[in-house]
Parts: structure tokens; sequence; C-alpha cells
């Protein structure tokens, strides 16, 4: 999803990348029963859309730059791709019926192994990929070129940016790790990335936190969490302090990140709360927070899932528990979710709740709930 909320751009298996226009809200959740929520309807006309294939092999990776006029893509082959992402006022000669066809303006490599994720800074001059090759990169997007590389304890397969804390989850302080590692700062950084670190999801089941301005590794969990299976999906939440990992045997746990410290002998972190539905892979996972009066605030997940049947679970103040079904779906493995403030149209008025969810699955469908 675009931040101006006016496009949305799927990735496919082949390489290829869809951008879509997006249309408004026209109706609200009329479905009888308020857990189970219905998909709303996506008007996307085929003659403005722009197609592109800028990828060998499956597009692991889409986000869109601040500005909604960039488009970052990653894949299975290892590259990242800079796509301009701007409908034109009027077809051009590569114009079809299908669509219009676009060219990658840049393309970064420097990743052995695919791709999992990726993270933009700021207006998105530095943007950051991690990999299976266990290495999280910061790159300058002018140049092209790599500015730094970290070495995470295991294969990355999420990751989730977050502000920097005044004080790092161990407890050291951050000029004695300046000088340990002998960092110095990069003239091609902006001053956004200073302040920011990543947590990662890794292979081993257990999770990382990198500080961007020392470049070092400041926190792993506790080895014991690596039963829970690999760490496929993480999002961090800065304005609750809430960190939420979900893992390939289907097991959610949520972190209060003021209280992460590191055990003597490597490793710590107890969770607040620890679930788990069934089996079935967190493909990807993502925080709802919504008001409900008095300056109170429910908070949930919403959940892509493995079997198919993504749903959105309550966590706090009272949990967890299933708090909606994400229905329509075949039970095709769903990879993807995301959350944002729901946009109308002139005139129109959204549910109170004001937030949608929108998923994409194997059957090539994306979907938008009105929550």
């Amino acid at each position: 999803m675009s931040p101006d909320d006016a496009k949305f751009a799927s990735g496919f298996l082949d390489g290829s990348v869809f951008i879509y226009p997006v249309s408004p809200v026209s109706s609200s959740n009329s479905f009888p029963d308020p857990q189970l929520q219905i998909p709303q309807s996506i008007t996307t006309p085929l003659p403005q859309r722009l197609t592109s294939k800028p990828h060998l092999s499956t597009v692991t990776s889409l986000q869109f730059f601040p500005s909604s006029r960039v488009l970052l893509s990653a894949g299975g082959d290892f590259l990242l791709s800079i796509l301009p992402a701007d409908f034109p006022a009027s077809p051009p000669h590569s114009s079809t019926a299908a669509g219009t066809r676009i060219s990658p303006v840049r393309t970064l490599r420097g990743h052995t192994r695919s791709i999992s994720s990726t993270g933009i800074i700021a207006l998105g001059r530095n943007i950051l990929s991690a990999s299976l090759d266990s290495t999280l990169k910061l790159w300058d997007v002018p140049s092209g070129s790599c500015i730094s590389s970290l070495i995470a304890h295991s294969p990355i397969l999420s990751t989730s940016l977050g502000e920097r804390t005044r004080e790092l989850p161990d407890g050291e302080e951050s000029s004695a790790i300046t000088a340990a590692t002998g960092q110095v700062k990069d003239d091609r950084e902006v001053p956004d990335t200073q302040s920011k670190f990543v947590f990662c999801g890794l292979q081993n089941g257990t999770f990382e936190l990198f500080d961007l301005r020392d470049k070092a590794s400041v926190f792993r969990s506790s080895p014991s969490s690596a039963a829970a299976g690999p760490l496929t999906s993480i999002n961090y939440n800065d304005a609750h302090h809430l960190l939420a990992t979900g893992s390939s045997r289907g097991v959610v746990a949520v972190y209060d990140t003021r209280f992460l410290r590191t055990e003597s002998g490597g490793g710590g972190g107890v969770p607040v709360t620890t679930f788990r539905r069934n089996e079935a892979a967190i493909e990807d996972l993502k925080f709802v927070v919504r008001g409900v009066g008095g300056g109170s605030e429910e908070i949930g997940l919403a959940m892509a899932t493995g079997d198919g049947l993504p749903y959105i679970a309550d966590v706090a103040p009272e949990g967890p528990a299933v708090g909606a079904e994400l229905v329509d779906g075949e039970c095709d493995p769903v990879r993807y979710v995301r959350v944002r403030m729901a946009s109308a149209g002139e005139g129109e008025r959204v549910s109170g709740r004001g937030l949608e969810v929108w998923s994409a699955a194997d059957d090539a469908i994306v979907r938008r709930y009105l929550i």
C-alpha cells in the first residue's frame, strides 16, 4: 500500500510486479456477525495498471517510498529494484489494454541468497535489506552502493524497523559499543538512520536486535524460544513498546521491549504472552490498535496464515483471543497482511473504527477488509 492511499502493488512468483490505483471505501461491513469480516470491493481499471518484471524469480518484498511515487522491490534472485510508480497523465506508446510497462531505474546487488525483507528510512535515501545469507545491509539509493553489512546469527526471515530507544536493551552504553566495533559514521547515511534499530526474526527461532547508529547487534532472544520454529514474521509497535513474532509452527509471542535484558551466557527476553491457534505458519502479522473511548485502546494482531484462514487476535487489555475472522478465501495460504487507516471517498463516512486490513494470498487475489 502507498502512503498516500492512492495505489497498491502486488508481486508474483515469476518476478512480475503490478501497480494498481485504489478506489475509496464505498461501503461498510454489513455482515450480520461482527466477528466475521468480509472483504470490500476494490476497483482497479486495467488500462491504468503499471506492469514490470524486475526479478528473475519470486518477488519477496514490496514497499513504497514515502512520496508514493517510487517502489522498492526485492526478490529471490538476490536483487533489489527501484521502480517508478507514477501513473502517466496520458498513456505512452508502451501502454496496452493490460497496462503501462515500466522498467527499474536502479538495481542493487550484493546479497548472495534470497532477500526476505526490506525497510525504507526517512524519505528513502537509505534503505535496508535482509536476506537468507544472514546479512542485514544498509544501502545508499542515489549511488546504489552498500554502506554497511551486519551479520546475524542465522538466516534472516523477517524484519521490523523502529526508533532507537534512549537505553539499549542490555543496558550497555552506546559509546562503549562504538569504541568496540570501531564504527565511523558514513557520509552517505542520512541523520534518521542513526536513530533507528532493526528487529530481525531468524531461521533458528530467535530474534536479534541491531542498532543502526553503532552498526552492532545489541540483543538476542533466548535460544530456548527456538522450539517455536523459525520466525517467519515480526512486527514492532513503537508507541506501545510491543514486539510480536510469528513462527513457522504457528506460535505467536508478544514482548514488552522495555524489559528486554541480556542474561549472562547470551540470550534473554521473556514474552508477555504466547499463544498458538493451530500449527499453521504465521506468514505475516501486523499490530491493530483501535480506540474504544475514554482514552482506552484495544491492541490486536492481524495475521496472515499458511492455512488460508487469516484472523485478528485480541491481545490487550484482554486476551489472547480470536477477535475477528477474515473470511472469503478458499484456504490458499495468505502471505501478507497490511493495516492502515481507512480512506473514504468524497462525502462518504467510514465506520467509526476506521481501519482497513489488506491481505494477499496464493490465489492471486488481494482483499480489503473494513474493520
